[in-house]
């Protein structure tokens, strides 16, 4: 669950909260969750450039560096679950709050799923999803085009 919301820093020194689902498992998910994030929105060069120092410490300690794509699959997977549990938590637990992350997270799923062309039917369905919840959740018109813009810079 490491996401920008779960990273506190007190005296210059980064601290992981909500860490009670914590297991082994892929670093690309944790990385994924947190590039991908949208609560903070991240652009492209941000990301990359932090994927890339994780791959090149991987290397400087002996082992191979994922292929970029497992970043990608993995954001994709977290995004997908976040995007769930705002809905869920929006609509059937009268959680207001969580509304206001839908547009975010599926701009993200729009970067993630384009970054690179082994996803095109999931860029495609990303795309639409973007779309009508553009048109339901009554974003304005500007908002659109704006929102439109930064999917463009982070795709």
């Amino acid at each position: 669950d490491l996401q920008s919301a779960n990273i506190m820093v007190a005296e210059g020194e980064a601290h992981l909260i909500d860490f009670q689902g914590m297991r082994l498992g892929c670093a690309a998910y944790d990385l994924g969750a947190l590039l991908y994030d949208p609560y903070q929105l991240y652009d492209r060069d941000v990301r990359m450039g932090v994927w890339q120092y994780y791959c090149g410490n991987v290397e400087a300690l002996g082992g191979t560096p994922p292929e970029d794509d497992v970043l990608y699959a993995a954001a994709i997977q977290r995004l997908l679950q976040a995007l769930g549990a705002y809905g869920k938590l929006w609509r059937k637990d009268g959680l207001d709050w969580y509304r206001q992350f839908i547009i975010p997270g599926l701009q993200m799923l729009v970067a993630a799923s384009g970054e690179n062309d082994d996803r095109p039917e999931m860029h495609r369905l990303a795309c639409r999803a973007l779309e009508r919840a553009q048109k339901r959740l009554g974003v304005a018109a500007e908002d659109q085009d704006s929102s439109s813009a930064s999917v463009r810079q982070m795709s």
